[in-house]
């Protein structure tokens, strides 16, 4: 539940339990052992991932914290507080993790593709941060699962605003989760100019106008991905606003973009194609 004015985060955490075995089990000892297990067929290896099989935004970090939590070789255990009784063929959900007021923000990201240019504008993400350390954080490891977020409307009834898959994440992660798309904040990436400069070389003039219809400024996370991973010289040569090089793939801005307004960025690159 994010308290987006309060800049919180109250995170209940849910196993879902399934009985197939054609027994009964009454006021069991339930412990989740979580972790990747090695399979035969090389078994599935969750990572943090946006949607639509994208990479997700920015901002993910895996910690280098020890929970408070029994270690079975690589593996983390979660006893369940109380006894759970489980008839065949039931599914029912036991808490786990109950933590409140935990700090979190929201962000908006776009990631654009190897200088790509749109005909229409598209919705920027919207991207939870938050952090799962000891301080400022949830305060425990997380096993794999799916994060569903809500906010109360203005009649305090709670609702559901978008999910996430994370994989089985260590204390002392950050973590940048794609809730959704904006409905108003909108980015419109365009060449405005390309020309060949050599046999060998090109100039590419790139312009993203990005919309704000809320009512407060935003600022959105702008990432121009694909600098190193075709040709490894790319330069990037003039730019209407400095930019960080978060790795050798991406260079990033962050872009202000006020209430009822618009902003853009441009920026040249010199490249091999």
């Amino acid at each position: 539940m994010f308290d987006e004015k309060a800049g919180k985060l109250d995170v209940q955490g849910w196993i879902t339990l399934t009985n197939t075995t054609g027994t009964t089990f009454n006021a069991a000892k339930t412990l989740l052992v979580a972790g990747a297990v090695g399979t035969a067929d090389g078994g599935n290896r969750p990572s943090f991932y946006g949607g639509r099989g994208t990479p997700g935004p920015r901002g993910n970090q895996p910690g280098t914290e020890t929970a408070r939590r029994e270690q079975l070789g690589d593996f983390y255990l979660y006893p369940l507080a109380e006894r759970t009784t489980i008839a065949n063929a039931q599914t029912k959900q036991v808490s786990f993790l109950d933590v409140a007021g935990a700090p979190a923000a929201k962000s908006y990201f776009y990631r654009n593709p190897w200088l790509q240019k749109l005909d229409e504008a598209v919705s920027v993400d919207t991207v939870l941060k938050f952090s799962s350390s000891r301080e400022g954080g949830l305060g425990d490891a997380l096993p794999a699962g799916t994060v569903r977020v809500y906010m109360r409307d203005a009649r305090g009834a709670p609702q559901f605003i978008g999910e996430s898959e994370i994989p089985h994440t260590p204390m002392g992660s950050k973590l940048a989760l794609k809730t959704g798309e904006a409905f108003d904040v909108k980015i419109l990436p365009t060449v405005e100019k390309r020309e060949r400069i050599s046999d060998e070389r090109w100039r590419t003039t790139m312009r993203y106008t990005l919309t704000n219809a809320r009512a407060q400024g935003v600022t959105v996370e702008l990432a121009q991905a694909g600098l190193e991973r075709w040709w490894h010289d790319t330069k990037i040569t003039d730019e209407s606003q400095p930019s960080t090089r978060a790795d050798a793939d991406e260079a990033v801005w962050q872009v202000a973009v006020p209430a009822n307004g618009t902003a853009s960025v441009t920026a040249t690159f010199d490249t091999r194609f």
